[in-house]
């Protein structure tokens, strides 16, 4: 029983609404976690995949502050929602049929462009949540959709252990490709209509969020580092392991995730600003324990110290998240919360073109493991960033 916290029922209809799609969103998102693996599997190199991921992020990175822009003066940002849901869809399709690296890049190509669209949700919920209880909320933000992930996870654990090929990870492209219809029929449906805002207005910015972009622009860099293709290269070509045991590390991720979200509400309010510096340095820690533990540590051993790592790792990043996003929200004036959120992404997006070929390189050039120094010095470099702020 969450006492400490106002209970789900309480939040106000159509933040509910917002929570349960992220929650729906779960089945789909394993499609963007096994991509790496996909294309590893299929005989892609690890510098090949970082390549393609970079080419496509260059390629669909300019547009964002223009979408922002119209988020905030001509266009509900319900229907960037559903453009990126479509768009998912059909690069989903993509995936599933490819029959050679030209689909593939395209099917990127469509996939990085719906993901320039993804800003649109935190200006929801800027416009949804309520503003006198926002850390509550992204409790439940992250409670819901990992309570959701652990049965998502569960089911595809299932199926790419029975059927551990690649032939199973096309037919989940094209069946997920098709379900972009049911989502973007939610987005329609439950999803309320935002407000444009057609007057001009001098943007005016608390000058705290100048770092706190930044912090949180570099807490991304840090679990990129991490997560995503650097891990997929450690559990494909160091350790020669299949899918299904990306999807295991899933499935046990979105356990812990919930598990912290849940450890939250059991913390007293008056702690939880130290939340964000105590997750952050721990992640940063750990990544520097993952860098060092190939150095001494090999076999069988060195595979379960890097799970136990990769797994504490992943308990704190939630408690990041849903202690530190309410800082950026609350620091954001309504009317440019497009403009706003499309920069930070713009700011971010740009700095990640090269992130994906630098992981690859370092990768392939000095060691599955050595992208995790990266992680570390940008974990240390965020929690610089929020000791200073503070004070």
């Amino acid at each position: 029983m969450l006492v400490n916290i106002t209970p789900f029922r309480k939040l106000p209809h159509d933040a509910r609404n917002l929570i349960i799609y992220y929650a729906l969103a779960e089945p789909g998102i394993i499609g963007m976690v096994i991509f790496n693996a996909y294309l590893l599997l299929t005989g892609y190199s690890v510098l090949e995949v970082g390549a393609i991921i970079t080419f496509a992020s260059f390629l669909t990175s300019l547009f964002l502050p223009l979408l922002g822009y119209l988020s905030d003066r001509k266009i509900n940002a319900k229907y960037l929602i559903m453009t990126s849901e479509s768009l998912i869809g059909v690069s989903f399709l993509i995936y599933g049929l490819a029959t050679g690296p030209v689909m593939i890049l395209a099917g990127r190509l469509i996939f990085s462009t719906a993901m320039l669209f993804t800003f649109a949700s935190s200006v929801y919920e800027k416009e949804l949540y309520p503003a006198n209880n926002l850390e509550e909320v992204y409790i439940w933000h992250w409670l819901i959709p990992t309570a959701a992930g652990i049965a998502s996870y569960l089911a595809a654990l299932i199926y790419f252990s029975l059927f551990p090929n690649v032939w199973a990870m096309r037919v989940y492209y094209i069946i997920f490709g098709f379900a972009g219809i049911f989502y973007v029929a939610y987005v329609y449906f439950k999803l309320p209509n935002l407000p444009v805002y057609r007057e001009r207005k001098k943007i005016k910015l608390n000058k705290k969020l100048v770092p706190v972009a930044l912090a949180f622009i570099f807490a991304n860099f840090s679990a990129f580092f991490i997560y995503g293709l650097p891990f997929d290269n450690i559990i494909i070509n160091y350790f020669g392991s299949s899918v299904a045991v990306i999807v295991f590390l899933g499935l046990i991720g979105s356990i812990i995730m919930f598990g912290a979200s849940y450890l939250k509400t059991r913390i007293p309010k008056k702690t939880w600003k130290h939340i964000p510096v105590i997750a952050m340095g721990s992640m940063g820690t750990l990544a520097s324990a993952i860098f060092l533990a190939p150095l001494y540590i090999h076999g069988n051993l060195l595979f379960i110290i890097y799970m136990a790592l990769y797994i504490a790792h992943l308990f704190f990043w939630p408690l990041w998240h849903m202690s530190f996003k309410p800082a950026l929200l609350a620091n954001v004036p309504s009317h440019s919360r497009g403009t706003v959120f499309s920069s930070i992404m713009m700011l971010n997006r740009l700095a990640n073109i090269p992130l994906a070929l630098i992981a690859g390189v370092f990768a392939a050039l000095f060691g599955a493991f050595s992208t995790a120094i990266l992680s570390a010095i940008f974990a240390f470099s965020t929690v610089a960033i929020i000791v200073r702020v503070s004070k």
